[in-house]
């Protein structure tokens, strides 16, 4: 799955993009690095479910690809995380 975190134009192999959901948290991370890494819009639609993930690092994975994708509607969604209930994560 690193080989996948240098940029490139290839298409994301979909087995790739199923670990959003995957039981393993290291795996439902690494896919938000992933993206983030190659400026994937698809980035900002995996991180919002990740922010609720019942896993700290995947939540904290979500916060750093959000940072690292950058633009309006990324800062949107950690500027709403200053509210957020989990003192962790504020």
């Amino acid at each position: 799955l690193r080989s996948f975190l240098r940029p490139s134009r290839a298409e994301l192999p979909a087995a790739v993009l199923d670990l959003a959901s995957d039981q393993d948290a290291v795996n439902r991370g690494l896919v938000l690095r992933i993206l983030a890494a190659r400026r994937d819009a698809r980035t900002l639609e995996l991180a919002r479910p990740a922010l609720r993930d019942s896993e700290l690092s995947v939540k904290i994975a979500a916060i750093r690809a959000l940072a690292e994708y950058g633009g309006e509607p990324a800062l949107a969604l950690l500027k709403a995380l200053q509210n957020d209930p989990g003192e962790l994560l504020r």
